[in-house]
């Protein structure tokens, strides 16, 4: 399944959209992670249920911040999340898991400069500081 919201709210900057792709083969996180950001203005939210879909989806085109699950079934988060870095020089990466307090994750995310590990279930406040944040540092 992909989809994609266009959330534009009138606030003066007639910016590009910003793109942020939600990956996640749990259709009820994606979703919640999807309403969670529409109040995000000017955000154009592109969700697919897998990590070949997401990189189908986004090909050819900017992208913001990625926000992708850990565990998925042909693609996990971090292979996704390498291959956009190299698309993507400096992209910001949140990644959401139920398993945060592995240690080779860690160590994996680390290494790949994650920006965030989010455990399952999410922290929606939480997230919304984290995409806030991150997308304001693209924007400077």
């Amino acid at each position: 399944m992909v989809s994609e919201a266009n959330v534009n709210r009138p606030n003066g900057n007639q910016s590009r959209s910003k793109r942020i792709p939600v990956v996640d083969d749990e259709p009820i996180v994606m979703m919640m992670v999807e309403m969670g950001l529409e109040r995000f203005p000017n955000c154009k939210i592109l969700t697919a249920s897998t990590g070949r879909e997401a990189l189908q989806k986004v090909n050819g085109q900017s992208l913001d911040l990625l926000i992708t699950d850990y565990c998925m079934p042909d693609m996990d988060g971090l292979t996704l999340a390498a291959q956009l870095k190299q698309r993507y020089p400096g992209l910001p990466v949140i990644m959401v898991t139920a398993h945060a307090n592995n240690d080779d994750l860690q160590q994996q995310t680390s290494t790949l400069a994650i920006q965030a590990i989010l455990d399952k279930p999410l922290d929606m406040p939480h997230l919304e500081q984290l995409v806030s944040k991150y997308l304001a540092i693209r924007a400077s």
